[in-house]
């Protein structure tokens, strides 16, 4: 979390000011650490990342984006329809198998795969790897590697 903080036009002067916003980032810093060693709801412990102060971003491998390709358990519960259900390694967060008739028949619970993230949001769900799906997972890092705002070279014309 970044926070960014400026001194304000109507406090008495720049020194005020500074402890103002000195005793503010404390309390927020205070706060943030005791909401995250409460536990999740439904008893999970909450994915912690304790990066560098300073860092550009949090860990990355908490919370994977669609299209990559992550490791997971595959879950003994099913879905409504009886489809499997997975949890990612890292995470921890739990979601189906949306292609589950793609999983092959000899896989078991508790068997480590690696597969597909399909969405992630409130909720995670994940896509067996056919080999249309890995093709598909590779566009879609091909993309993200690219960034906002890719051209070709050359630039418009």
């Amino acid at each position: 979390m970044r926070i960014v903080a400026f001194p304000s036009a109507y406090l008495p002067d720049l020194g005020t000011s500074r402890n103002f916003l000195q005793a503010f980032l404390q309390k927020v810093k205070s706060d943030l650490e005791q909401r995250a060693s409460l536990s999740a709801p439904g008893g999970q412990k909450p994915a912690v990342s304790n990066p560098a102060v300073g860092s550009a971003s949090a860990s990355t491998t908490s919370f994977p984006s669609p299209g990559t390709t992550v490791k997971a358990v595959l879950l003994e519960e099913k879905t409504k329809k009886g489809g499997w259900k997975a949890r990612h390694l890292d995470s921890r967060r739990e979601g189906p198998i949306v292609n589950t008739k793609e999983v092959p028949g000899d896989k078991q619970p508790g068997e480590e795969v690696e597969l597909i993230v399909a969405s992630a949001g409130d909720s995670l769900s994940f896509r067996w790897p056919t080999e249309e799906e890995k093709q598909r997972a590779q566009k879609a890092q091909d993309k993200t590697k690219k960034g906002p705002g890719h051209q070709p070279k050359g630039g418009r014309r």
